[in-house]
């Protein structure tokens, strides 16, 4: 159990913005981490020691605790934890100390940062950073010393991939009308139901692992392919940056040929001995091959065409006046 002199909350919305306090002996820096972070393997404190305290070296300590209590905030003195770590601060007016908030976090000790020897778990949801004197002796300008302090989060050099699917409206495309027995008009074709078909995602040529259209990359560019029977192929290049989300939404595209129509509404229409009627949406046909017969009056055209997956076909009747002088 300890009591501060004042708590000072930092309140981190991201996981790449820093932040700058201020903190004096016997105060306590909390350091609210972001929910649910994705990218976020440390902290790195980069601490301004005030001349007055490196003319006093070892009389200002530094403490991470753990498992607090109660939840910090600016009216409360008086806590309770664990002490993971206890130090001083070398005789320097800077001062960079990573805290690991993962297991296999990847962080090394160099001449111009110290390490936390111990990893504060991540789900703990706060970082406590306390200053304390710990040299009787010291003048009054240790004690109203100011410690300048950058909190700057440590990500993984990953961005996450977050990709949707748009499927194919079936509203947008109509069916080839069936005629049954005995009757002389087509019959009503069924109402179009949305149908979910498989897809494989490819990442840089890789079968891809999607969590709920999600999955981390390494920061850079990358080649998304989408490959499938039912729909057309899909490709795009996407930048994924370091501790950001990078959103990508894919239309899909029925792989059944699709056949517009564009003719004078005097002319009749026969696909395959079927009238079309209706042309404001194209028709889904089968692979193959079909004859188109286009009638006016006393006229008749025939046309046959071979369709093929992916494909689109569009049918007009063009009329032309050819006038000779002799």
């Amino acid at each position: 159990m300890f009591r501060v002199h004042e708590t000072i909350l930092v309140e981190m919305t991201d996981e790449v913005s820093s932040h700058k306090t201020r903190l004096t002996v016997n105060d306590m820096l909390a350091v609210k981490l972001p929910d649910n972070p994705l990218f976020l393997r440390g902290l790195s404190l980069e601490i301004k020691i005030p001349k007055s305290v490196t003319e006093y070296r070892d009389a200002v300590a530094f403490s991470i605790y753990t498992d607090m209590q109660p939840e910090p905030s600016q009216n409360t003195i008086d806590y309770s934890g664990n002490k993971l770590h206890l130090d001083t601060f070398p005789g320097k007016l800077s001062y960079n100390l990573q805290i690991p908030l993962i297991h296999n976090h990847g962080l090394k000790e160099t001449p111009y940062s110290a390490l936390l020897p111990y990893i504060v778990d991540i789900a703990e949801g706060y970082v406590y950073f306390r200053l304390q004197l710990v040299m009787k002796g010291t003048p009054v300008s240790v004690l109203e010393a100011v410690f300048d302090i950058e909190v700057k989060p440590i990500i993984i050099d990953k961005g996450l991939l977050d990709l949707s699917m748009q499927y194919p409206d079936p509203a947008a495309s109509q069916k080839i009308p069936a005629v049954k027995a005995g009757e002389a008009e087509p019959a009503v074709p069924d109402t179009p139901v949305l149908e979910k078909k498989d897809y494989t995602v490819f990442i840089d040529e890789k079968q891809a692992q999607l969590n709920n259209g999600k999955i981390l990359l390494s920061s850079g560019i990358h080649h998304i392919a989408v490959v499938s029977e039912f729909y057309r192929s899909e490709v795009r290049t996407v930048k994924v940056e370091q501790g950001y989300v990078s959103k990508v939404q894919i239309q899909l595209h029925d792989n059944d040929p699709l056949l517009y129509v564009s003719i004078p509404k005097s002319v009749s229409l026969f696909f395959n001995d079927i009238q079309l009627i209706d042309f404001e949406k194209p028709y889904k046909i089968t692979e193959g091959e079909h004859v188109l017969k286009f009638m006016l009056d006393d006229y008749e055209i025939v046309k046959v065409i071979q369709a093929f997956k992916g494909r689109n076909y569009t049918a007009s009747l063009l009329f032309d006046v050819i006038i000779r002088e002799e």
